[in-house]
């Protein structure tokens, strides 16, 4: 899955998920981790934390999946300015 793609769904999973329900994802996740951690344990883990992290981000400051999308692509712009002026 290419890496916008891959943006694109963790912004709107995080947009259409009640904060509730990635709670309990989360709280699964490091469950599952502590009872027989795994890389592949760990990998998830890591993945719905982002998305809790992401609606909590998006609540507190109004943003929509749009929004946040965009400010994605804008950092992704810099960076790359950055590594083409470093080399």
């Amino acid at each position: 899955m290419p890496k916008s793609v891959q943006e694109e769904l963790i912004v709107t999973m995080a947009e259409t998920l009640p904060f509730k329900i990635l709670v309990r994802q989360v709280q699964r996740a490091v469950n599952e981790y502590l009872e027989s951690p795994t890389e592949e344990k760990q990998g998830f883990l890591v993945f719905v934390m982002q998305i809790a992290m992401l609606k909590h981000v998006m609540q507190h400051d109004g943003k929509t999946a749009n929004d946040v999308m965009q400010d994605i692509n804008k950092h992704s712009d810099i960076m790359n300015l950055f590594k083409e002026n470093n080399n």
